[in-house]
């Protein structure tokens, strides 16, 4: 019987079928066992469901697969749903666009079972570029924002660095990359369903503010960017325009963030009341009128915390 930990690879699904056979059989070709396959089906209306039954083909090393099919949640809540049925010691999600190395899960792993001070595992990835679209400047080496990182650091000393509250903010980069152990999400809580946009980079923040940070600096995901994902879709209709205001708003306030050193709540409050005056003044003949006092709310409350 294998003494390894349990993983679970969280696939949030909702009309992937375009990618998610690639996504799946990387998922399948995992050189590390044991694992468990969680597919959170959003109330697809494409092949999704039927391609997933299909691609149990490739299973090999028969990793239990879970298929969960639901009433629409919505993004952020069908990530949740995810974790609520995940019983491994490691929580590992692999998006329905995204591609994980034959290797991801083993090397994060071997990392994350070296001290359990270790909340999360982070790598750089490289981007898989569809439908010509353009590539947001420093996309693809998000992880050099930070400047040097180790093999292992405290998260509070990402935290006291100036670039933290620099673009761009998030510089870990998306869930696909990322392995966190799963007791960190009992204690912090899951993802926060207020946000839209940059959810995961509230939840990286979380877990900085309060374990150890691993990083392996050797490409071991594929993040795909194109026209119909997610993030862009929510840009298009407007979605999560505030949700920088709404995060550092949050590590000031919300008790979870308590560990936050002083000099870093004063880097993000200067900057966050820095932004809010700055889009409030440019944006002032353009916004709603409903933005422009939801925009006045967030500096009062910028200045009292």
């Amino acid at each position: 019987m294998s003494t390894l930990p349990l993983v679970t690879i969280c696939i949030p699904v909702y009309n992937g079928e375009r990618f998610l056979e690639e996504a799946l059989v990387s998922a399948f070709n995992q050189r590390y066992s044991p694992i468990e396959i969680i597919i959170s089906d959003d109330k697809s209306d494409d092949n999704s469901l039927l391609l997933v039954e299909k691609l149990k083909i490739y299973n090999e090393k028969n990793f239990e697969v879970k298929i969960y099919s639901h009433e629409r949640l919505g993004l952020v809540q069908n990530w949740n749903f995810c974790l609520s049925k995940a019983s491994g010691k490691y929580i590992k999600f692999l998006f329905q666009d995204d591609v994980l190395n034959s290797n991801c899960v083993e090397k994060m792993v071997a990392l994350a079972e070296t001290k359990p001070e270790i909340g999360m595992v982070f790598t750089p990835r490289e981007l898989i570029v569809n439908d010509g679209m353009q590539v947001p400047f420093g996309i693809d080496i998000l992880h050099e924002f930070w400047g040097n990182l180790q093999l292992l650091q405290k998260g509070s000393s990402l935290l006291k660095r100036t670039v933290l509250v620099k673009d761009p903010v998030n510089k870990i980069g998306e869930p696909t990359n990322v392995l966190i152990r799963k007791e960190v999400l009992d204690k912090i809580g899951n993802f926060d369903t207020n946000l839209a946009q940059i959810v995961d980079w509230e939840m990286w923040l979380r877990i900085i503010s309060n374990y150890d940070i691993g990083f392996i600096d050797e490409k071991l995901a594929k993040f795909r960017i194109h026209g119909k994902q997610a993030t862009n879709q929510n840009f298009i209709v407007g979605r999560g325009w505030d949700d920088i205001y709404k995060i550092w708003l949050k590590v000031l306030n919300d008790p979870v963030y308590h560990k936050v050193p002083l000099f870093s709540r004063f880097l993000i409050k200067s900057n966050l009341l820095y932004r809010l005056i700055d889009t409030l003044v440019k944006a002032l003949p353009a916004r709603k009128p409903d933005d422009l006092r939801l925009l006045s709310k967030y500096i009062k409350m910028a200045i009292i915390s």
